[in-house]
C-alpha cells in the first residue's frame, strides 16, 4: 500500500512540471524581458527540471523548424551564438556583438519525449547604452565625495 501511495505522489509530481513550462504561440505568457545594447553582448539564463541528459538548445521565434535552432547543446557552438548547459537545472545563452535585428522573441528548449518544454525570451536591443556621469557634490568638506548619476544619452 505504501509503495501504491508513494508511485502516485511521483507521477503526480513528473505530470506537474511540464505543466509549468512554457509553449511556442502561448498566448497566455509574457516571457522573460531582456534588454541589450548594440555591439555588446547578452546572457541569458534558463532553468528547467528533471533533465540534466536532455539536450537543450536556444531558438529564435516559432521555434518550428529545424532553421529556427541557433545553437544546441550537443553541437558545436555557431555564429555569435553559445550554449553551456550545467546540468544542474541550468544552461546558459551567450550571445556576442548584438545588432538591432537581434530584438524579438526566442525560446529556451529542452528536448523530451513527447513534446519539447520551452521558456519564452523577449529580447530588446537598442543602439545605445546609457552612460554614466560623475558629478562633485556639494555642502560636504572632503572633495572625495562623489555622486554616481547614470542617464541615458541620445544623439
Amino acid at each position: 500500500m505504501i509503495l501504491g501511495s508513494w508511485s502516485y505522489s511521483l507521477k503526480r509530481n513528473l505530470f506537474l512540471i511540464p505543466s509549468l513550462e512554457l509553449y511556442p504561440g502561448d498566448s497566455a505568457t509574457d516571457g522573460t524581458a531582456m534588454h541589450g545594447y548594440f555591439g555588446k553582448g547578452a546572457t541569458i539564463t534558463c532553468s528547467y527540471s528533471w533533465a540534466s541528459t536532455n539536450i537543450k538548445y536556444f531558438c529564435r521565434d516559432p521555434c518550428d523548424d529545424i532553421k529556427d535552432i541557433l545553437v544546441k547543446s550537443d553541437q558545436s557552438p555557431k555564429g555569435r551564438c553559445t550554449l553551456k548547459d550545467s546540468r544542474e537545472g541550468t544552461f546558459t545563452v551567450n550571445i556576442t556583438d548584438l545588432q538591432e535585428s537581434d530584438s524579438g522573441i526566442y525560446w529556451c528548449g529542452v528536448e523530451r519525449f513527447g513534446f519539447d518544454s520551452f521558456k519564452k525570451v523577449i529580447l530588446a536591443v537598442s543602439k545605445e547604452s546609457p552612460s554614466v556621469t560623475a558629478s562633485k557634490t556639494t555642502g560636504y568638506s572632503s572633495p572625495d565625495d562623489i555622486t554616481l548619476s547614470p542617464s541615458i544619452t541620445g544623439n
